[in-house]
C-alpha cells in the first residue's frame, strides 16, 4: 500500500492541508481541510514561529488520526524572485548548473541568499525556455524548522507559481486560457496556451483587504476570519445564469434580446429565463456565468415558487454559514474593495498584451480560497469581456479533482506533489536521504524503533569497550616519543622565526613587480580591434592578466569578439564561459553575455655573456 503523505501550503490567514497518496501514475486525495493560521507565527511566506504554528498543526492532525509523516511544501511570497530566460539547448540536469552560474546576470540579487532551481517551460532544437526561481534561505529554512519541531520530513519545497502551472497544464482547451488564483495574502494570475505556460505574474494583494474590512464593519473577531471569508463568497445561484443576458440588458428590443439570449443559453448548456433553472442555478456542465454586477440573485420566474433556497453546508468550520444574500446591504463599499485586485489584474493582462500581440484570452478562470468574493467574477467579465469561470466549472478539472470537495482552494497544495522545485540544502537532503521513502505508518513504528536502538546500543557499547583498550594503549607510545623528541623544540622555534623574516623579504622583492605596460597594451589593443557593439559590464586587473564580463547584441557577434579577443598580442591564455542568451520581457530584445579570463604574456629573461675585448682576449 502507498504511504499517505501531507501537501501544506502556508499563508498568514490560514493553512491548507491535503492528505495524498500515489497510486500507479495518479495521485488521489483522502482528506483536505483547513485551519486559521496563528497569530503572529507567518509573515510573508515565512514561518516565523514553529512552535506556534508546530502544536497548532499537530494538534489537527492528531484530531482527524492522520499519521502520515513526510511532507510536501507549497511556498509563496512576494520575497521569491522569478525571471524568464533563453539559453542554448542543454540537457535537463544541466539545466539548474548553468542557472546557478549566471544567476547574477539574470537577477539583481545576492544569489548567496537564495535557493536557485528552473522550471523548463519549452524546449526547441536551438534553446531553450526557462524560469529562473530564486527563493530566500531564510524561507527554505523557517519550513525546516517547522518539520523538525514536528517530527515530519520534508519531501520537497515547492514554488507556489510551479505547483499552480503543473495541475493547470494538464487542463486541455482550446486557444490562451488566463488562471487567476486570489489567495488570501496575494494572487497571481497565469497564462497557459495548450499546456505551455507563457507568463506567470504575481500580485502583493489578495483578499485579505476585502475580507478584514468587512470583519470590522461586522466587528467580528480574528478567530472569525473563516466564516467571514465564507459570508463574501459567491455561488452560481447569486449571479445572472449567463454573460450573454447582461451584454443585451440594455437593447430597446426586447423581444430580439430573449431570442438571442434563448439560444446562446442553451449553446452553453444552461436553460433560457423562459423555463425554471435546476436547483443550484445552473446544470451540471458548470459553464453558467456571471450576471449582473451587484451580485444578487436573480429574480426567479413566475412560475418558479418563491421560497429562498436552504443555506448550504459551512466546509471552513463548525459555525453556521452566514446569509449570503444580506451581505451587499449590510456591507455597501463591497464592490470598493475590489479595485486592488481587479486593478492589479488588469494590468497582468495588459503586459500579457504587450508581450503577445498576437494572443486573445479566450477564457479567464479563478480560483484560489478567495476566488469566489462576490462581485469578483463580474467584474473580470465586464472590464475584460472574456468568458469568466470558477475552476470548478470547468469540464476538464473533473478528472483533477477526485476526491476533494473545493480544487479551486488547494490547487497549490495538490500541484507541490506533481513536479516540484529542488530547493532542498544539500546537508538537509542529507541527513533525511537513508529515510524509507513513504516512511512507516504502522502502529508498530515505536515497537520497531525500541528494538533497534536497544540493539544498536549492546553493539556501540562492546565496540566501545574494545576501543577505549586500544587507544590507552596507543596514547602511551605517543607520550613516550613526545618526551624522547622534546629537545627539538627549541630548533623548530628558530627555524620557523628565520622563515618568517624570509617570506616577508620576499613579499617586499614581489611587491615591487607591476604589470601596468601589460594592462595599457591591452586597452590600446583592445580600443582598436573591438566593435562597437560590444559593451564590457565589469573588468578586473590584476598582476597576472584581466577579467572582463561583456554583454553583444546575439551569438554570432559573441563568436566574432572571442575571435578578435584571441587575435591580441598583449594576451597569452584565454578562457571563455558559457554564452547565455537572454530575453528583456519588456522590450523584446535579446542579448548574449559571457565572461573572458586572459593572462599576460610571460617574458622569459635571458642571460648572455659579455663580449670580450680586444685588449682581453690579448692578455
Amino acid at each position: 500500500m502507498a504511504a499517505k503523505v501531507l501537501n501544506i501550503e502556508v499563508g498568514k490567514r490560514i493553512v491548507k492541508i491535503c492528505v495524498s497518496e500515489k497510486k500507479g501514475k495518479n495521485y488521489t486525495v483522502s482528506d483536505s481541510f483547513i485551519f486559521p493560521t496563528p497569530e503572529g507565527s507567518v509573515l510573508d511566506g515565512q514561518v516565523i514561529s514553529e512552535v506556534t504554528l508546530g502544536d497548532k498543526l499537530m494538534g489537527e492532525l492528531s484530531n482527524r488520526n492522520i499519521k502520515a509523516n513526510e511532507v510536501y511544501f507549497s511556498a509563496s511570497s512576494t520575497k521569491i524572485a522569478t525571471r524568464e530566460v533563453t539559453m542554448p539547448a542543454v540537457k535537463d540536469d544541466q539545466i539548474k548548473s548553468i542557472v546557478e552560474t549566471n544567476a547574477s546576470d539574470y537577477l539583481p540579487i545576492d544569489v548567496s541568499r537564495y535557493a536557485l532551481d528552473a522550471i523548463l517551460l519549452e524546449r526547441t532544437d536551438e534553446e531553450c525556455r526557462v524560469l529562473v526561481v530564486a527563493v530566500p534561505n531564510i524561507i527554505i529554512e523557517s519550513y525546516i524548522a517547522l518539520a523538525d519541531y514536528t517530527g515530519l520530513v520534508i519531501k520537497a519545497i515547492d514554488f507556489g507559481g510551479n505547483s499552480t502551472y503543473q495541475v493547470l497544464k494538464n487542463v486541455s482547451g482550446e486557444g490562451v486560457s488566463m488562471y487567476v488564483n486570489v489567495d488570501t495574502d496575494s494572487s497571481s494570475v497565469t497564462f497557459v496556451e495548450d499546456g505551455r505556460l507563457l507568463l506567470q505574474r504575481f500580485l502583493p494583494v489578495g483578499g485579505d483587504d476585502m475580507i478584514s474590512r468587512y470583519m470590522m464593519h461586522k466587528e467580528m473577531e480574528d478567530r472569525e476570519f473563516l466564516q467571514a471569508l465564507e459570508a463574501l463568497n459567491e455561488t452560481s445561484a447569486d449571479i445572472a445564469p449567463t454573460v450573454h443576458a447582461m451584454r443585451k440588458k440594455n437593447d430597446d428590443d426586447h423581444e430580439s434580446d430573449e431570442a438571442v439570449v434563448e439560444e446562446d443559453a442553451s449553446a452553453y448548456g444552461v436553460e433560457s429565463d423562459s423555463d425554471p433553472l435546476p436547483e443550484g442555478g445552473a446544470d451540471d456542465s458548470g459553464y453558467g456565468d456571471s450576471g449582473d454586477e451587484t451580485g444578487e440573485a436573480p429574480e426567479a420566474p413566475a412560475e418558479a415558487p418563491e421560497e429562498a433556497p436552504a443555506p448550504a453546508p459551512d466546509p471552513w468550520g463548525d459555525e453556521p454559514v452566514r446569509e449570503v444574500h444580506s451581505v451587499k446591504d449590510d456591507f455597501p463599499d463591497l464592490d470598493d474593495q475590489l479595485t486592488r485586485i481587479v486593478g492589479g489584474i488588469i494590468r497582468s493582462v495588459d503586459f500579457f498584451g504587450g508581450s503577445y500581440t498576437d494572443k486573445q484570452i479566450e477564457k479567464i478562470i479563478l480560483t484560489g480560497s478567495c476566488g469566489h468574493l462576490r462581485g469578483l467574477k463580474t467584474r473580470l467579465f465586464e472590464y475584460l469581456g472574456a468568458d469568466t469561470y470558477w475552476l470548478e466549472e470547468v469540464k476538464e478539472i473533473k478528472s483533477l479533482a477526485n476526491s476533494v470537495d473545493d480544487i479551486a482552494v488547494f490547487i497549490n497544495c495538490l500541484g507541490s506533489r506533481v513536479a516540484p522545485l529542488d530547493l532542498l540544502p544539500a546537508d538537509y537532503k542529507a541527513r533525511t536521504g537513508k529515510k524509507k521513502k513513504g516512511g512507516i505508518n504502522g502502529d508498530n513504528f515505536g515497537i520497531i524503533t525500541v528494538a533497534l536502538c536497544a540493539l544498536v546500543a549492546l553493539a556501540l557499547s562492546g565496540y566501545m569497550i574494545g576501543m577505549n583498550l586500544y587507544k590507552k594503549s596507543q596514547l602511551d607510545k605517543v607520550n613516550a616519543q613526545i618526551d624522547q623528541l622534546a629537545y627539538a623544540e627549541k630548533e623548530y622555534q628558530d627555524y620557523v622565526l628565520y622563515k618568517s623574516g624570509d617570506t616577508d623579504l620576499q613579499a617586499f622583492v614581489d611587491g615591487s613587480i607591476t604589470h601596468n605596460k601589460d594592462a595599457v597594451a591591452f586597452l590600446e589593443e583592445m580600443e582598436s580591434k573591438m566593435p562597437s557593439e560590444i559593451t564590457v559590464l565589469t573588468a578586473n586587473f590584476s598582476n597576472d592578466g584581466v577579467s572582463l564580463n561583456i554583454t553583444v547584441p546575439d551569438f554570432e557577434e559573441a563568436a566574432n569578439v572571442i575571435r578578435q579577443f584571441r587575435s591580441f598580442e598583449s594576451l597569452e591564455v584565454i578562457d571563455v564561459s558559457a554564452i547565455a542568451k537572454s530575453t528583456d520581457g519588456e522590450s523584446g530584445g535579446s542579448t548574449a553575455s559571457f565572461s573572458l579570463s586572459a593572462r599576460y604574456p610571460v617574458v622569459v629573461e635571458t642571460t648572455t655573456a659579455p663580449e670580450t675585448t680586444t685588449e682581453a682576449q690579448a692578455e
